[in-house]
C-alpha cells in the first residue's frame, strides 16, 4: 500500500478557511503545460473546482515535512483563500506578468498575500527557508534565468522586514 505514487491524486487539503476540500494532484505533465515547474494552484475554466497540481517530489517533501514543500502548499492555498485563482489555461499571462514585475525589481501583490498567508501558518522563518531552497532547486535543477531568482529574492527581502518590523 505503501507504493510510490506517480500520478494523479495524492492527497486531499481540507480546512476550516474554506467549505471545500482541494485536491493534491501528482501531475507534472499539468505543470508543463502551465510553465510551472513545482506546483500551481489551478482551476477549471469556470473558475470553479480548484486543485492544487504539483511534481511527485514535492509531494514527498511535504511528507517528509520539507520546508520548501510547505512553504509551496501553504503558498498555493494562500492563493485560494485571497481569491487568486489563474486557470490552467491563463497561466501563461500571469507568468508574463510576474516577469514583468521582476523585471522592475516588484513582485506582484498576489504573490506577496499568498506568502503572508504561508508565513500567518508556518512561520516567516519557516518561508524564508522555503524560499532559500526553492531557489537553490530552481537554479541548480532547472537552470533557470535571473528573473525568477529575482523575484524570489524580492519575495525574501519582503518577508525579512516583516520579521524585523
Amino acid at each position: 500500500m505503501n507504493k510510490p505514487i506517480q500520478y494523479g491524486l495524492a492527497g486531499m487539503v481540507v480546512s476550516k478557511l474554506f467549505d471545500i476540500k482541494i485536491p493534491l494532484i501528482i501531475d507534472e505533465k499539468v505543470l508543463n503545460d502551465s510553465d510551472a515547474v513545482i506546483a500551481t494552484l489551478a482551476v477549471d475554466q469556470d473558475r470553479a473546482l480548484p486543485r492544487i497540481y504539483m511534481e511527485r517530489e514535492l509531494f514527498y517533501g511535504l511528507k517528509r515535512g520539507e520546508p520548501m514543500a510547505r512553504m509551496t502548499v501553504f503558498h498555493e492555498l494562500g492563493h485560494f483563500v485571497h481569491g487568486d485563482l489563474p486557470s490552467v489555461f491563463s497561466s501563461k499571462e500571469y507568468d508574463e506578468d510576474r516577469i514583468n514585475n521582476a523585471v522592475s525589481g516588484d513582485v506582484l501583490k498576489a504573490e506577496l498575500d499568498a506568502d503572508a498567508f504561508a508565513a500567518a501558518y508556518l512561520g516567516t522563518e519557516m518561508v524564508i527557508d522555503g524560499l532559500v531552497a526553492l531557489k537553490r532547486l530552481i537554479v541548480d535543477e532547472y537552470g533557470y534565468d535571473e528573473l525568477p531568482i529575482q523575484e524570489i529574492e524580492q519575495r525574501i527581502k519582503r518577508l525579512e522586514k516583516t520579521r524585523t518590523a
